[in-house]
């Protein structure tokens, strides 16, 4: 029996490196499509070289759906898991166009070729941030969607399209709303870089610790929250990308669809994270405090019963997990 392939869209970024490890781990045939615009392809290499297996890449930005007809057309794949997006808040409210073009007209055109070759099996890549500001947390996946910033919009719509889709079964789909993936590899080998409009809050912790910049900000100290700062579920990158081998597996096998949040259930505050790297490192990180972000919420943390009941998910890595391993990867790139 030959293996499955999958498509990976955004397979060369932070997130999509970690899953083609996972995929391959579980003996899965990887390809990857990726324009490199927030990656590099130095990571393809490093995937390579992690796992002694071969991927195909394909340099292609996820508009293009000539390109992406081709590459349908030469291999016979059984599933995409679609990451390829524009990822940072601020940046959409500064360029809404953009983010709707790439997060939402990219899908469509994958959506589109996906039809054209009669392949149904779609794992999409959401966002906590559609929630918005919720009252009662945890957040379960009952909460009503109040997207509140054009990236969170993108996502909430792209979701929209893919349940349409699957009510007409034109798809079998496993959405996937993201909490705070953090943390890197244990080889140190591929991670979170950072990156000037679209750095999780990990990286730029990191460009305090190794000298590039001389103080953290953070952006609210008065949210109602027992520290006064912003509470977030980080998940281990590790965890995440194996809960897209389990989504992918249910939809394989049960074609069973399902729309699932992805975290651990348990809230961190920005003091708590640099806290928790302090005592790794042991010794202080300077910070200061800046006014809020638009569009940032006091606390966002997810309710887990349901990830678990569906696709046998649950998470492993704690914060110290995620805090050792960022290290590792820093030291690596740094040097």
């Amino acid at each position: 029996m030959s293996k499955k392939k999958i498509l990976v869209t955004g397979g060369a970024g932070y997130l999509g490196s970690h899953i083609c490890l996972e995929l391959l781990a579980n003996k899965y045939e990887v390809l990857v499509i990726d324009n490199l615009v927030n990656s590099d392809i130095s990571t393809i290499n490093s995937i390579q070289e992690i796992s002694l297996k071969k991927l195909k890449f394909y340099q292609i930005d996820i508009r293009d759906q000539k390109a992406i007809e081709k590459v349908f057309s030469e291999n016979k794949i059984s599933a995409v898991i679609h990451l390829a997006a524009l990822k940072s808040i601020t940046e959409s409210l500064e360029n809404p166009y953009e983010y709707y073009d790439v997060n939402v007209s990219g899908l469509i055109t994958l959506l589109k070729v996906m039809e054209n070759y009669r392949l149904k099996n779609l794992i999409f890549s959401s966002s906590a941030v559609v929630y918005g500001k919720q009252t009662i947390q945890p957040i379960s996946e009952k909460a009503k969607l109040s997207p509140e910033n054009p990236y969170a919009f993108s996502k909430s719509i792209g979701e929209e399209i893919i349940s349409s889709l699957v009510k007409e079964n034109k798809l079998t789909a496993g959405v996937l709303r993201y909490f705070n993936p953090a943390g890197s590899h244990e080889s140190g080998l591929i991670g979170d870089k950072p990156n000037k409009t679209q750095g999780n809050i990990i990286p730029k912790i990191l460009e305090v610790i190794f000298g590039y910049e001389k103080v953290f900000k953070i952006y609210g100290s008065d949210y109602e929250t027992p520290d006064g700062t912003g509470v977030r579920d980080y998940i281990h990158v590790d965890d995440l990308s194996k809960a897209h081998i389990l989504s992918l597996q249910k939809i394989l096998n049960n074609q069973q669809n399902h729309t699932l949040n992805i975290g651990t259930g348990k809230g961190h505050s920005v003091l708590e994270l640099i806290k928790a790297f302090e005592e790794v490192l042991g010794k202080k990180i300077p910070y200061v405090f800046e006014n809020r972000r638009e569009g940032d919420v006091a606390e966002c943390f997810t309710e887990t019963s349901l990830a678990k009941d569906i696709i046998g998910f649950q998470s492993s890595k704690d914060i110290n997990d995620m805090v050792s391993s960022s290290l590792n990867f820093a030291k690596n790139y740094s040097a």
